[in-house]
């Protein structure tokens, strides 16, 4: 294990430890959730605290970044695997959008 990684799961721990805390000390703040479209309505059936509507949509922006970062991710890793093969071909080009075209 490298420094960086030991590090990152040191915030990781940390993070979670924080978060945890948060939500215990918060329990007791509630919200009533209702939805409101004009033509349908729903609510929910109970409060809802606000520690674990907070916890929740953090947790969703945290995955949907990693989903994007993984898409990007992926994309640059072809691009990379695309340009490297193209080095090892003594930097030819074929194709629509060639070099010399």
């Amino acid at each position: 294990m490298t420094p960086k990684n030991i590090v990152l799961g040191l915030l990781l721990v940390l993070t979670l430890g924080l978060s945890a805390l948060f939500w215990f000390q918060n329990q007791a703040q509630t919200a009533i959730l209702s939805l409101n479209l004009y033509f349908a309505a729903w609510t929910f059936s109970g409060p809802v605290p606000v520690a674990t509507l907070m916890l929740g949509s953090a947790g969703a922006g945290l995955l949907i970044g990693l989903t994007i970062g993984g898409v990007r991710g992926v994309a640059n890793a072809r691009r990379v695997s695309s340009l490297e093969r193209e080095l090892a071909l003594g930097g030819r080009r074929d194709g629509p959008g060639a070099w010399g075209a």
